[in-house]
């Protein structure tokens, strides 16, 4: 597994959690995610999931529209230094992405591993 990042991020961000472990080194529970943002640049990276309907976006817990980075994965510790529950919320889960964007989100992932899109890949189309 990838190395854990060595300190949380300066701001919460929501992130889409593609699966979960137990370390092999003290058996603690770990997950991967890929980080949201709401900088968008759809001509740029079409290949990552985009919430951008105002229903989706509420039954994802989203508050504005998010691009979420699927060539960017994280390991981290299930630990409250990196998943903090928000205001006025029992755990950090803040929704769930729509059955529809289940089905996107693999549909997706299947033409990044056909075209070996990774992190470091953005796409100019002009």
């Amino acid at each position: 597994m990838e190395e854990y990042p060595s300190v949380p991020a300066s701001k919460c961000r929501p992130a889409l959690v593609r699966q979960t472990a137990v370390s092999e080194e003290g058996g603690k529970p770990e997950i991967e995610i890929v980080y949201g943002t709401s900088k968008l640049l759809k001509d740029q990276y079409p290949f990552d999931l985009f919430v951008e309907h105002v229903r989706d976006m509420n039954e994802a817990g989203l508050w504005q529209a998010t691009r979420f980075v699927l060539g960017k994965k994280a390991w981290l510790p299930w630990s409250e230094d990196f998943f903090v529950p928000g205001v006025g919320c029992p755990t950090p889960v803040i929704g769930r992405l729509p059955a529809t964007y289940l089905k996107k989100l693999e549909i997706i992932m299947r033409f990044r591993d056909r075209l070996q899109i990774d992190d470091q890949l953005s796409l100019d189309v002009r």
